[in-house]
């Protein structure tokens, strides 16, 4: 999905699809713009007790505060693929198309795989693994393919640790001889046969 929030008007891409400037007192930055080319976000204004129950009702758990066992639970729980589970922001929040991709290749989980189906210790490194990859891209601030930047207007580096998202027909990074796939459904899947298993 896309859609900003920038604090300075120089890292704004189109001032065509801004959609709302708002005044920032005592801030850092005298405003905050909202840019969103496709639309599909949405801003609400809450107080503290609106919030919650929003966050509680429109999304899942947060990655980083859910225990393994939580996570077990949650997967072993679900019959369908493990992709689609990842992607799901009511049964876990902030996994996006990119890190789903990536934190299954370096689990070695095929995208397909059945949640239900696969063994505890697989799923508590899936769960290893997801936090691994999410701290590494905030630490270097997201990943930039086309519009994305930070509110102060800088790209993010993830991109660059990619080791398979939009990699069709690179050859498997772990060597196996092997080239990255591309299987298409609702969101495209980068995938090689040979170190993901289902």
């Amino acid at each position: 999905m896309t859609g900003l929030l920038l604090f300075t008007r120089e890292a704004i891409p189109s001032a065509k699809h801004v959609h709302v400037i708002m005044s920032l007192v005592n801030g850092p930055q005298p405003e905050l713009w909202y840019w969103n080319a496709r639309r599909f976000g949405r801003l609400y204004l809450l107080d503290q007790k609106d919030w919650k129950a929003y966050r509680q009702r429109r999304f899942g758990s947060d990655p980083f505060t859910m225990t393994g066992d939580e996570f077990v639970d949650l997967i072993k729980s679900c019959r369908g693929r493990i992709k689609a589970v990842l992607l799901n922001q009511h049964r876990i929040a902030g996994i996006g198309n990119i890190y789903a991709n990536e934190v299954l290749f370096r689990a070695g989980i095929h995208p397909y795989a059945r949640g239900c189906r696969l063994s505890k210790k697989r799923i508590r490194a899936l769960f290893e693994t997801l936090q691994r990859v999410l701290e590494e891209a905030i630490l270097r601030g997201g990943s930039s393919i086309r519009s994305f930047v930070a509110p102060d207007g800088k790209p993010g580096q993830f991109q660059h640790r990619h080791l398979v998202y939009q990699k069709t027909d690179a050859p498997c990074p772990t060597g196996c001889g092997n080239r990255i796939r591309a299987l298409m459904d609702e969101r495209s899947s980068f995938v090689c046969a040979t170190c993901q298993k289902r």
